[in-house]
């Protein structure tokens, strides 16, 4: 379940690892250049269970968009 491997990666990463972390889920997301509704929600319950502050989170999609 994503709360178990939410559980250890909170006990490992730092704030900074998680955002990196989410960047490059995002960038899973983008691999066929589009972003669908489910991965977006997806990503979100991640960032969620990572206390990945939505701010980051809005931040993190805008430049995967400009590194695409």
């Amino acid at each position: 379940s994503f709360f178990n491997y939410g559980k250890i990666l909170n006990e490992h990463f730092t704030y900074q690892d998680k955002v990196d972390f989410i960047f490059c889920v995002f960038e899973v997301a983008y691999a066929d250049n589009e972003l669908h509704f489910m991965e977006q929600h997806l990503i979100k319950q991640i960032s969620n269970i990572l206390n990945v502050e939505h701010k980051d989170l809005i931040k993190t999609k805008l430049e995967i968009k400009k590194y695409l």
